[in-house]
């Protein structure tokens, strides 16, 4: 008998033999009572050769967990290894989630029956398998477990397969913490790029579209859209969408909402089989979203827009948490400040380029648009046509019922002439009694002389000044007709027609042709000839 671990020597002898014609070959086995102390010293220092063995294993692994990045490799390695310390010729590796890469490890087995019976197995420990729980004081990751059929596991074996899941939890607790810290730095970096960014001097829309873009980089999701309120029309609109096929963001950010009051602190969570009907329901099933999270910007105290983060698959990655609607939060608290020197900046350009008394875009905004239809012409479409008008005898109002008589006349002239012309179509004041149209033409549309005649119909009818009083005045309207040339010619040659449309005896439409403008600059000298002919 092999003498191991101090037992004491033994002897095997058989008593007889089959060979011999005995029914049966039995065997004698005897121990002597106790071995002597040179054999119990021998037997402990095998042991102990042993249990060095086992702990340079342990340390070896515990010296990887320390010093690796590839959490993947070192928990290969400590499956490996706790295996090999045990003479197991099978072991499995269950991680509950799937986020390193490596859901499940199997070696010297069959994967497809090993991994739900080392997820199904007793703790305790069974006959041919040791299961240990890989825990750690945060959370649980899965399972490590050693396989050999025909074997009963040992307690000290428990007690080292124990050992070794401790490692792995410490393995994965240290990539769990790399992972957030990476995750909060490039949470960190993503909001000072769009702090940055939304520090330039941009208009809503221009800000919308960045914070838009900024959504993905923070929270997990696919998509984004920022909603914004509209202090001039009392209703909001989506002014940025970001992830969505080009023809969906086209039409999102087309869309104008209804979208009830919220109050400044409300966080939602949306999901597409939520059975109450809503606007942010509907919105995800146009878009095809499965679930949103969405949070206000509040702007003094006044919701200014909304923030929202769309998921295109599992809806619970947007399940509220506390770091979910922080990091929302975040990014709305950032847009709601770059909300208010949005609107300053709208406000800004909108005086710059529109009438303050009728709020229609001015001879700067005018020349641009004008110039930007010409050059889309150039290539082959419709003239623009330009109609010139202004209000027969206005002077006269103003003389004899007062300029804010004349101020409600052009409040309403300008009202009136939005009613008579097309959505595309563009209305605008230069000054005094003075407007423009311009005409984006097509073959389809009213041709420059059908806009005129329905202007001049429109704005002959009776203007109520009060409950007792009334005014009717007459037009006149010059219109220029061209595919090339500049802005400002075209408009110069509207302006021609009108004092042909004058001359000819007012309240009626006149088309600009070629020489006009040669009789129209001697009338305007002879009329600045006409002082020094009285003087005379």
């Amino acid at each position: 008998v092999p003498t191991v671990f101090g037992l004491a020597p033994g002897a095997v002898v058989e008593d007889t033999c089959e060979c011999d014609g005995a029914p049966y070959c039995p065997f004698t086995i005897r121990w002597k009572a106790t071995g002597s102390a040179e054999e119990a010293v021998a037997g402990l220092q095998a042991r102990l050769r042993v249990m060095e063995d086992r702990l340079e294993g342990l340390e070896a692994t515990v010296a990887e967990v320390v010093s690796s990045n590839d959490v993947t490799r070192t928990l290969a390695r400590i499956a490996g290894t706790a295996a090999r310390a045990m003479r197991a010729p099978a072991h499995v590796l269950v991680l509950d989630e799937a986020g390193w890469g490596l859901g499940a490890r199997v070696v010297g087995t069959a994967e497809e029956t090993a991994v739900e019976t080392v997820r199904r197995a007793d703790l305790s420990g069974d006959r041919d398998l040791l299961v240990a729980p890989i825990v750690s004081g945060k959370r649980t990751f899965g399972r490590l477990a050693v396989l050999e059929a025909g074997r009963v596991f040992r307690p000290h074996e428990r007690r080292s397969l124990l050992s070794y899941a401790r490692l792995a939890a410490a393995a994965l607790d240290s990539a769990t913490a790399v992972a957030e810290a990476r995750r909060q730095a490039g949470t960190a970096s993503a909001l000072l790029r769009l702090s940055t960014a939304l520090g330039q001097v941009m208009t809503s829309d221009e800000m919308a579209t960045v914070l838009a873009r900024a959504v993905p980089e923070v929270v997990d999701c696919d998509r984004a859209v920022v909603i914004l309120a509209d202090p001039r029309s009392g209703r909001s609109r989506i002014a940025g969408a970001y992830g969505y096929p080009r023809e969906v963001e086209e039409r999102l950010v087309a869309t104008e909402l209804d979208l009830p009051s919220e109050t400044a602190g409300e966080f939602d969570i949306l999901r597409f089989d939520d059975p109450e009907e809503s606007v942010g329901t509907e919105l995800m099933r146009i878009s095809g979203s499965v679930g949103a999270a969405v949070v206000p910007m509040v702007v003094d105290d006044v919701t200014a827009g909304q923030v929202g983060a769309a998921v295109t698959e599992r809806p619970e990655r947007l399940a509220h948490t506390a770091d979910l609607e922080e990091r929302l939060r975040g990014i709305a608290s950032l847009g709601a400040a770059a909300a208010r020197n949005g609107i300053l900046v709208d406000t800004i350009r909108h005086q710059a380029t529109h009438d303050a008394l009728t709020d229609l875009p001015n001879r700067v905004l005018i020349l641009d648009r004008l110039g930007q239809l010409l050059k889309r012409r150039r290539r082959g479409g419709q003239p623009v046509a330009v109609l010139f008008l202004d209000l027969d005898g206005f002077k006269d109002v103003n003389d004899t019922l007062g300029h804010e008589a004349g101020d409600r006349l052009l409040r309403a002239t300008a009202e009136r002439l939005r009613k008579a012309v097309r959505e595309a179509d563009t209305v605008g004041r230069l000054g005094g009694d003075e407007f423009v149209v311009v005409v984006d033409g097509d073959e389809a549309g009213p041709t420059p002389e059908a806009v005129a005649e329905r202007i001049l119909d429109l704005l002959h009818q009776p203007f109520p000044l009060d409950d007792r009083r009334s005014l009717t005045v007459t037009t006149s309207i010059g219109i220029a007709v061209g595919a090339v040339g500049k802005a400002g010619d075209l408009l110069r040659d509207a302006d021609v027609a009108l004092y042909e449309a004058k001359a000819a005896g007012k309240s009626r439409a006149v088309r600009f042709r070629p020489g006009m403008g040669r009789k129209g600059l001697e009338r305007f000298e002879r009329e600045l000839d006409l002082p020094k002919a009285a003087v005379s």
